[in-house]
């Protein structure tokens, strides 16, 4: 691993361990339990967010004709949900904002055994002649004491010291920032030219795997439109930082780090140009319902 590799790998670890740290202490138990109360939303948002993101991935990746490693970096994004950009992507889009919140702590929680499990269950039917080596329980290992174990350190402070808790969350927020832009700076000098190289297809690809979750997640969102712009915004962006973790454990110093980066930009930047239209939209309806 070259020391460029090793610091990406540290960086997104300290982004994840900062970040499920801050949404413990920031995040209520109540906001948690309430979304697991809405049964039937919950179970489709998972559904949808768990089993059918990566399948519908795979098929534009396998319909275009990714490359295995591409395709790689597309899957660990896919099957990484639970996104920071969440909740705020939902506020914008004027959505459910406590469900929204609440998804995004199941979906964490749960990622720590479905994320490993998935990226295993596709590479075999992408990889075609390059080999590619993916150890489940180690990455369930880094998740954990990525994820999990802060999380629930969060929530024990929140409990125990909601003082101490609500001072120290924002101040988290600001350092799992900090090192996501240091990340970013950092992939971006190191693999300028793999950027700059993806080509059309997967550069598409990368489009559709952001346009048709979002579309999905709408479709699945149930009468309500605030449930439905959120659970848009929640499926159509995923984690990246999770993902880069991923990413920077399992395949560091190759190009499957910077793919899931310029993947996790599509997401960005779909998942703003959509909540701002939600929004514009959803005001312009309740002005002509408003007599």
């Amino acid at each position: 691993m070259t020391d460029k590799a090793w610091l990406i790998q540290l960086l997104t670890n300290l982004i994840v361990v900062s970040f499920m740290l801050g949404v413990g202490m920031n995040v209520s138990a109540l906001a948690v339990i309430q979304a697991i109360r809405r049964t039937s939303l919950l179970l489709r948002s998972l559904l949808l967010n768990i089993v059918l993101v990566p399948i519908l991935v795979v098929g534009i990746a396998i319909l275009f004709g990714v490359a295995p490693e591409f395709t790689l970096a597309m899957i660990i994004s896919a099957a990484a949900p639970g996104a920071p950009l969440g909740p705020p992507l939902s506020m914008m889009a004027r959505g459910d904002v406590p469900f929204a919140t609440g998804l995004m702590v199941v979906l964490a929680g749960l990622s720590v055994v479905t994320t490993p499990l998935i990226c295993r269950a596709t590479m075999m039917t992408i990889a075609g002649d390059v080999e590619l080596d993916f150890a489940v329980l180690a990455a369930m290992q880094i998740l954990l004491t990525s994820m999990l174990i802060p999380l629930g350190g969060g929530f024990l402070v929140q409990a125990l010291l909601p003082r101490v808790s609500q001072r120290l969350a924002k101040p988290l927020r600001l350092i799992a920032n900090t090192l996501l832009l240091a990340t970013i700076i950092l992939i971006v000098v190191d693999q300028l030219h793999i950027l700059t190289a993806l080509g059309w297809q997967v550069l598409l690809a990368m489009l559709l795997g952001v346009a048709l979750p979002l579309l999905l997640g709408y479709w699945m969102g149930g009468p309500e439109g605030a449930t439905r712009r959120t659970l848009a915004v929640t499926t159509g962006v995923r984690n990246t930082a999770l993902a880069l973790l991923i990413a920077a454990t399992s395949f560091a110093g190759t190009v499957v780090v910077p793919a899931v980066f310029a993947y996790g930009l599509f997401m960005v930047v779909g998942g703003l140009a959509y909540a701002t239209f939600a929004a514009r939209r959803s005001a312009a309806l309740q002005t002509a319902d408003t007599p």
